[in-house]
Parts: structure tokens; C-alpha cells; sequence
């Protein structure tokens, strides 16, 4: 067995994949300490350099050519011919040999699209001279369908293929996505499946998990709230956070549930953890619980009972704009928005109170 590993994580999509592609792309430093090289960049078509902590240039010299996704049916990433696929299955496992440590590490949730033989020898062919270590996360089907969903429901009818079955848009509950079996036979016998919500469980979070299947030491590393938690609920903090504070990983576990877009598992997670919270983080992610529950001046209200202090922070400052927003009080709203905060800064969630406001005829220097 060859001394090189490659230890690929193949997501699947709605796995906490863009998470873990955050960790890699904050802990570099840290990996090469650990002797692990990241793959950040592989030669493109025409030969350059086609930086990206998300390999999907490289799944797509794997994938099947009749495989209809979103950029494929745009015209991006298609290589023109499989002689084009195999040159650069040929190029990239060379700029892999180039790395400085024999232990590497690619990421994307492409290469969980892959079914068939051919894709399987593909794959050996872009990794060869490595032992293949595949990482894999499952979630749940159900709640897996309904994220993978509402992310595909993002993509404008124009860049969907006309007949989705067999496609990555097909979401039947006989769709080939579901069909793990195949899934794990292309990746090969040394695959490691993670469950998505076992994950959760014990940390909050998929990062932790997919570190121990990769062999890596999670001591070894610190953690950003931002690679998973998109609410700046917390106390302002230092920036970076060990991954163990039973507080943090519960709080990331409400909003995790949050994101999934399920307010009655939220709600009972929150209502669990409310004690280990400090006050004003528990009324916080209270208020924005409320709000996510269709009572935005409940949630209003809740907020502007905390102490004058709690007002400053950023997190509080954005759900208060929100409200205001849903309730029709756009000028109230603005004033939030456009408060000097402290602490944890969201700005995906900055941008989007923004963008209603803008198209509520109330301009902002906030707006994206």
C-alpha cells in the first residue's frame, strides 16, 4: 500500500460540506503543523492554476458526462470531450503529487454524485499513487430532500434541465440520489460514512466527526463560530473558540436546527438548553425563535425588554430590524440596521434585512 493518503470528503450537499470547506480554508497553518496539505488549487483547462477550497473542478473530471446539474446546464464546467477529462484527471493527480506533505486533503459534495463504474476508475485515475480515503455525511432522507430542496428552488427555471429525472434535480423518493449503495461501491471499500445528525448530536456540529474519520486530531484545532452558527447570538468573545464549551454546542445546535428551516425541533433544543445559556444569549436566541415562529412583535417585544446594554450588540440589533421589517415599521427597522453593533457580525443575515428594506424604498449604506 502506497505511504500517500488522500483523504477525500464527498459531502453530500445540505452536510455541513461548506462548513468543513470554512475549517480547512481558516486552519491551513494549522494542517501543515499536522503535516496535511489542503488542495486549494488544480490546474484548469487551459493549464493555470483554478484556485477553489471547493474541489468541484476536480469531481467534474470524474463525473459522468450525461449528469445534468446547474453549471453543465449553463455551459460551465463541462470538459468538451472525455479525452479532456482524463488530461486533467492526468494533470491534477500530478499537481497532488507536488504537494509538500504525503497526507492530503480535497473537499467537495460534487464527487457524491457519483454512481457508476466509470466513475469509480476515473477517481482512481485522479487520485492514483494515493490510498483513497473517501469521507462521506448521510442525513436523515426526509430532512435531507427538504434542504436539498429549497437550495435547488435558489436556481432560476432557466438553468434546470426541462425533464429532471436522472438528473441532479430529481428529487423523487426513488431518486438516484438516494441510492447510497451505488454511492459507496463508486467511492470504494475504504469509504467512511458519517450520519449527519449523530454528528450534530455530539458536537454541534459535522466538522469534528469528519476530522476523527480523516485520522486528525481535534485538539489540535480551534473553531470560529462563523463556520457554523450564521446568527451572532453569542456574548462578544474572542474570535476563535475551542470546539468543547457545552454552551457553544448547544447554542450552534439551535441554530443549526434553525437553518434546517424546522422551528419545532428548535424550539425543543432551545427549551432543553435554555439553562445552560447565560441570560441574555437565551432571550436572544428566544426572541429570534419567536420571530422564526411567525411573531415578530412578540419577538420585538422580547428584545427590547433586555437591559439598554444588550441593545448594542449586533445579533440582537439585526433580529429587532427584522421585526420591525415584518411588521411593517421600515423607518424603525432602518435604525437598527444601520446601528453601530458589537460583538459576532452576520453579514448574510446584514445583507438580507438590506435587501427588503431596499426594496421596501428604504435605502441603505448596508445594502449589498
Amino acid at each position: 500500500m502506497t505511504a500517500k493518503r488522500l483523504y477525500l470528503h464527498a459531502g453530500k450537499h445540505k452536510t455541513g460540506s461548506t462548513s468543513f470547506q470554512m475549517f480547512l480554508s481558516d486552519e491551513l497553518a494549522a494542517l501543515d503543523a499536522c503535516g496535511v496539505s489542503v488542495v486549494r488549487e488544480l490546474p484548469g483547462p487551459d493549464g493555470r492554476p483554478w484556485p477553489a477550497g471547493n474541489a468541484v473542478l476536480a469531481a467534474h473530471t470524474v463525473l459522468r458526462r450525461s449528469l445534468q446539474e446547474r453549471s453543465r446546464v449553463r455551459g460551465e464546467l463541462q470538459f468538451p470531450t472525455e479525452d479532456d477529462q482524463a488530461d486533467a484527471r492526468r494533470r491534477m493527480n500530478a499537481a497532488l503529487h507536488a504537494l509538500d506533505h504525503d497526507t492530503v486533503v480535497m473537499s467537495c459534495e460534487g464527487f457524491s454524485f457519483v454512481r457508476a463504474a466509470a466513475e469509480r476508475a476515473a477517481l482512481l485515475e485522479l487520485t492514483d499513487g494515493f490510498h483513497l480515503i473517501p469521507v462521506v455525511v448521510i442525513r436523515e432522507t426526509e430532512a435531507w430532500l427538504r434542504s436539498m430542496a429549497a437550495q435547488l428552488g435558489k436556481i432560476a427555471p432557466a438553468d434546470r434541465p426541462a425533464d429532471v429525472r436522472g438528473t441532479v434535480f430529481d428529487l423523487s423518493r426513488d431518486s438516484w440520489h438516494l441510492d447510497h449503495t451505488a454511492l459507496f461501491a463508486a467511492l470504494g471499500p475504504d469509504t467512511r460514512v458519517l450520519q449527519y445528525e449523530d454528528a450534530l448530536a455530539r458536537d454541534a456540529s459535522v466538522v469534528p466527526s469528519i476530522l476523527r474519520a480523516m485520522d486528525l486530531p481535534v485538539e489540535r484545532f480551534s473553531l470560529s463560530t462563523a463556520h457554523w452558527v450564521n446568527r451572532a447570538y453569542d456574548d462578544p468573545r474572542p474570535e476563535r473558540m475551542p470546539f468543547t464549551t457545552p454552551a457553544q454546542a448547544a447554542l450552534r445546535h439551535v441554530a443549526r436546527l434553525m437553518k434546517s428551516g424546522d422551528p419545532a425541533l428548535a424550539r425543543a433544543a432551545f427549551e432543553e438548553c435554555r439553562g445552560q445559556l447565560g441570560p441574555v444569549v437565551a432571550a436572544t436566541l428566544g426572541a429570534d425563535l419567536i420571530l422564526m415562529e411567525g411573531d415578530a412583535a412578540a419577538a420585538k417585544a422580547a428584545l427590547l425588554n433586555l437591559p439598554r446594554a444588550a441593545l448594542s450588540r449586533r445579533g440582537v440589533q439585526l433580529i429587532l430590524a427584522e421585526a420591525h421589517y415584518r411588521l411593517g415599521e421600515t423607518e424603525e427597522a432602518q435604525r437598527w440596521l444601520d446601528a453601530p453593533g458589537e460583538g459576532g457580525r452576520d453579514e448574510r443575515r446584514e445583507k438580507a434585512v438590506a435587501a427588503m428594506l431596499l426594496a421596501a424604498g428604504q435605502p441603505s449604506d448596508r445594502a449589498p
